[in-house]
């Protein structure tokens, strides 16, 4: 019965496995990445990306150009985006400009009351 409960809190106490998850960036994004200008996305669709989480950094054409582990996450909406969460991300002239892009990227009308996940990552060299 000792080994029974001993194996039962070992197996019940283990840190999840974390696994690969795909994030798409544009052309022009991809060299700000690289040189770690860019370590913060922003995605509306990303629910299960989770902090630990190892990221697989593809072009549009589902290349892998790096990978990066994620370092921190939230779930906010763009009207809630915070000075912190613009750091380490593409600049944006204005909220208008910044929900047309995205409202580009997602092929719907986005507000900012729209949910999004702030994704910060880390590569791995």
């Amino acid at each position: 019965v000792e080994w029974v409960m001993a194996h039962y809190l070992a197996v019940e106490t283990e840190q999840p496995a974390y696994k690969t998850k795909i994030l798409r960036f544009t052309k022009a994004s991809i060299p700000p990445v690289l040189s770690e200008e860019i370590d913060n996305t922003w995605r509306v669709d990303k629910d299960e990306i989770l902090a630990g989480d190892i990221l697989s950094l593809r072009n549009k054409d589902n290349v892998e150009f790096a990978r990066a582990q994620v370092i921190f996450t939230k779930v906010t909406t763009f009207g809630g985006l915070t000075p912190e969460d613009f750091k380490g991300h593409a600049v944006f002239e204005s909220e208008k400009e910044l929900l047309r892009t995205y409202s580009l990227y997602y092929k719907k009308r986005l507000t900012g009351d729209s949910q999004v996940k702030v994704i910060k990552f880390k590569l791995l060299r």
